[in-house]
């Protein structure tokens, strides 16, 4: 998290196009490296409602979205793009503030053979929902070693490492180039000239372009795509 705020608001600060496209670059590195707290929320989920809660907290990327295009609305045009995308940090830094306040799943320290830890967050998670928990202790399991990066490329999960790399690069690079298209699609003129056609363009010739940058209604309509993505993880809950 600290990561990804440091970088979110050193963007406000680019000195060229060059220098924000490579620090943009290290805020998707943190940002991939928080989806291990999927994995941390299934571990306090009951396996009976796992798949749907994990679903569900996609809803947050609707989320995010809707809250980046809103921060473009207070800010982009009266502020700038520095402002912008300083202010886009600010989720993270709320975050961040309840952030020591998150114990590690019960199921971890269980692993790790600290079972009177793990009790200490049942008993915590059971006394802010306001509910009792039956008799009986935790029981132990086998203590798992800590893991290594080269773990995951050991002949037992080398193919799974690289099935999940493939399948989350995927996602991620269709997801986000969407993302990316929405603008594009909205500010490009119809007769905007090709790269291609603009390098093959005469200097001295002009050309009728009605490219433009993101006015009020642009980022209205983005708005409304933003929240297109909520029916449609509804539909995957129900189905």
């Amino acid at each position: 998290t600290i990561w990804i705020i440091f970088y979110s608001i050193l963007c406000a600060f680019s000195p060229d196009l060059g220098w924000l496209i490579v620090i943009r670059f290290l805020v998707g590195v943190g940002i991939g490296a928080g989806a291990q707290s999927i994995t941390y929320y299934a571990e306090f989920l009951p396996a009976k409602y796992r798949w749907k809660a994990i679903i569900l907290i996609e809803v947050f990327i609707a989320i995010g979205g809707t809250f980046t295009t809103c921060m473009a609305l207070l800010f982009l045009q009266s502020h700038g793009w520095r402002v912008w995308l300083a202010s886009c940090a600010l989720p993270a830094l709320i975050f961040l503030t309840f952030a020591y306040w998150i114990p590690e799943s019960p199921r971890y320290y269980s692993a790790c053979g600290e079972f009177k830890q793990a009790r200490d967050v049942i008993d915590y998670a059971a006394k802010i929902n306001g509910i009792s928990l039956p008799p009986g202790e935790i029981q132990p399991i086998k203590v798992i070693p800590r893991g290594k990066v080269q773990d995951l490329f050991r002949p037992h999960n080398q193919k799974m490492t690289i099935f999940v790399l493939i399948l989350w690069f995927t996602t991620a690079f269709i997801y986000l180039g969407i993302i990316l298209a929405t603008t594009s699609l909205i500010t490009l003129g119809s007769t905007c000239p090709s790269p291609d056609e603009l390098a093959s363009l005469n200097p001295e010739e002009t050309y009728s372009c009605n490219c433009h940058d993101l006015t009020t209604h642009d980022l209205y309509q983005i708005l409304y795509m933003s929240f297109a993505e909520l029916p449609g993880l509804a539909i995957a809950v129900l189905i």
